[in-house]
């Protein structure tokens, strides 16, 4: 008995919550255009907190939000946060035991120059200090950032001459190292031979030994504009041990994280995609295994898909990887600019695709993506990125906590055959919650690529909502209610564009 009650303990200690499910898009004034790049944590006070990049609509510029939601995804706050005349732009965010403390760039109007930029916050994202640092160029930016085992802080990023026109003329991927009060103890810029190329490190991460690896891509100016991954080490003074680039032809390939496994080895993160010059596309993640020297011990390519987009991964408890960013089923040069959805996907830490789920907030044909990633205290995920809000025509910061399999809708990662859902045996669709107060989410069981609308009746037959959709297996979306839908029971059908019923529930609002 001893061992089970042990096994309990542990599972109590690990996971102490209940998991929640919210699929959230902030709302704001229609003259804001918004994403969230950098992730979402809990804090003490049991409030989710995050930080929006808002762009204004009619006029150029741009700040910062602090977003601040409950548990169930309701809105606390948001607050502008720091300068809004000399803006910051914030991609990375991580938890430390006083806080956090992030990375991007912040403009500076004095100059009219993108410095590099870092900062130190307290459990509430308000300001301890900041720091922002200029170099050689203009355009320069730190994009991503850790706490060492010393409490120093190690960063990663780019310097970057640009053009008036916003055209890069010279890339120098940097890595820096400061002091607990952020005094810069070391810059080291590590740029490859092919110094007509754009470079830039997006990855960090610290060994065991104490040395640093960062990650990143090269764009080749070549006629195919192609890339390829590059990683390199410091030691823990910030010497270059190494830099590699990782050549493979046939491929286009970048990094975007980097994770130290159990083993000492370490992994990179990212995405492979065509040649920009071949007549078929297709996207993998990718992943590349080094050892401490640099030498390549496997790669993998997984999740094939047409182009999908990986942002950012992180490892759980158990060494496995789970990432974020863009599901597209549509051809196009560029994903962001076709009808996509946000994505998350887990692997092992030996590159076996465990499973992925497509998460929906807009209506179709709107593109929206997940950016960042973090693991929530109940075991689940909580997902940063933009969707998009088709009332106002613009995006919206979206948060989204799945549980600890990828759902917004339990038990999403059941299979359920064919066959069952033919004979009436399994549903098509699954809604949850039901009864529901002001929003449910709803999972498909099939593919249905064509206009289908969700139809939302009361007991007289009279119309009350839609929801315009196309159905994919797996995929999850959310439908709000009207706020003037009064309590009581309604139906629920699904119809194509015949008119043909795929789907009929009652549902009950309260």
């Amino acid at each position: 008995m001893k061992p089970y009650l042990l096994l309990l303990c542990l599972l109590i200690y690990r996971y102490p919550f209940a998991q929640t499910y919210f699929n959230t898009a902030v709302p704001t004034s229609e003259y804001y255009v918004e994403t969230i790049y950098c992730p979402a944590y809990i804090n003490s006070s049991d409030k989710i907190l995050t930080l929006a990049l808002s762009k204004f609509r009619n006029k150029y510029g741009y700040l910062n939000k602090i977003i601040e939601l409950d548990k169930g995804g309701k809105l606390v706050r948001i607050n502008e946060y720091l300068d809004s005349i000399n803006s910051q732009t914030v991609f990375a965010l991580k938890k430390t035991n006083y806080g956090y403390i992030s990375s991007g760039y912040k403009f500076r109007s004095s100059d009219t120059i993108n410095h590099f930029w870092f900062a130190k916050l307290d459990n509430n994202l308000d300001t301890i200090w900041t720091k922002n640092v200029k170099k050689k160029y203009n355009n320069s930016s730190f994009n991503n950032i850790i706490e060492l085992k010393n409490k120093s802080i190690a960063l990663c990023g780019t310097d970057m001459l640009v053009r008036r026109s916003g055209t890069f003329l010279s890339t120098i991927p940097v890595l820096a190292i400061a002091d607990s009060l952020g005094n810069i103890n070391k810059y080291v810029e590590i740029r490859g031979t092919d110094t007509t190329g754009g470079e830039g490190f997006y990855g960090i991460s610290e060994g065991f030994d104490h040395s640093i690896y960062a990650s990143g891509y090269i764009v080749k100016l070549d006629n195919l504009l192609d890339q390829d991954p590059i990683i390199a080490k410091v030691d823990s003074s910030g010497n270059l041990l190494w830099r590699k680039q990782i050549i493979n032809k046939g491929f286009n390939e970048i990094f975007k994280s980097t994770l130290t496994q159990k083993d000492g080895s370490i992994l990179g993160i990212g995405a492979s995609y065509n040649d920009y010059g071949a007549s078929k596309e297709f996207s993998y993640v990718l992943l590349i295994n080094f050892d401490s020297d640099g030498n390549i011990n496997w790669t993998k390519r997984i999740f094939k898909g047409l182009i999908n987009d990986f942002s950012n991964a992180i490892q759980d408890y158990n060494g496995n990887i789970i990432g974020a960013g863009l599901y597209n089923r549509y051809r196009g040069l560029y994903a962001d600019t076709s009808a996509g959805h946000g994505w998350i996907f887990k692997c092992s830490a030996t590159g076996d695709s465990i499973w992925s789920r497509s998460i929906v907030h807009a209506s179709e044909p709107f593109p929206e993506r997940f950016n960042n990633i973090s693991q929530a205290d109940d075991g689940g995920f909580y997902l940063t990125g933009y969707t998009f809000v088709p009332d106002d025509y613009s995006s919206k910061a979206w948060i989204v906590k799945t549980d600890s399999f990828g759902c917004v809708v339990p038990g999403c990662q059941n299979i359920v055959s064919t066959e069952d859902i033919k004979s009436g045996k399994e549903k098509a669709f699954v809604m949850f919650p039901n009864p529901v107060s002001e929003r449910f989410f709803f999972l498909s069981r099939i593919t249905n690529d064509e206009p289908l609308q969700m139809l939302m009746d009361n007991l007289k037959g009279e119309l009350v909502q839609t929801y315009k959709f196309r159905a994919y297996e797996g995929h999850q979306y959310q439908v709000d209610l009207k706020e003037d839908i009064p309590s009581g029971l309604y139906n629920v059908t699904i119809v194509n564009a015949k008119g043909m019923v795929l789907f009929s529930e009652k549902l009950e609002k309260v």
